[in-house]
């Protein structure tokens, strides 16, 4: 605000804050704004999800899942070319993103580009991440890569020994051989 000597001025009130209750406060805005979006995806409201996360990219363009969540609603409107560029960027934003690549993947089988799904889910596998190891057991056994689907389902049972998914995708897998 701008005072001049012999005007009268009206301030509103001022609060000063700390710099940690500054960033706690701003944390809890970014939590609301990020609730009310997923409130708009979860009741389909796709466009609006979409706007919604849009808003919050721009305003934090390092928050992997915004552009996640913001593919989803795409992938759900089945704009699959927008999904594909935004999941990318979520993946650029934090490459360790597993639902990103996933979800990445699905697009892609969905779209029967099988070897881009199994790209995408072969370059981010890691041996710590059972549910991403799981996806790509699963996308290797669409693309007829059985050996290979074995190999990712069997690093699954080792880390979790009572996934009956991935008991089941073995059995599956040696009945076929």
């Amino acid at each position: 605000m701008r005072i001049s000597l012999g005007e009268a001025t009206v301030l509103p009130d001022v609060k000063l804050m700390s710099g940690k209750a500054a960033a706690a406060a701003g944390a809890e805005d970014l939590q609301k704004v990020f609730a009310d979006a997923v409130a708009k995806l979860q009741a389909n409201d796709f466009d609006g999800a979409i706007a919604a996360f849009d808003a919050m990219i721009l305003k934090n363009p390092s928050l992997a899942e915004a552009h996640y969540n913001k593919g989803f609603a795409q992938y759900q409107k089945k704009d699959y070319a927008a999904a594909e560029v935004t999941l990318k960027r979520a993946l650029e934003v934090r490459a360790d993103y597993g639902d990103a690549r996933v979800l990445l993947s699905q697009i892609y089988t969905s779209q029967g580009l099988k070897d881009k799904a199994v790209e995408v889910m072969s370059s981010g596998a890691s041996a710590n991440d059972p549910k991403q190891l799981f996806n790509l057991g699963l996308t290797l056994l669409n693309s007829g890569k059985t050996e290979e689907a074995v190999a990712a389902f069997l690093k699954v049972e080792a880390a979790e020994p009572a996934n009956a998914e991935a008991q089941y995708y073995l059995a599956t897998a040696a009945l076929g051989a």
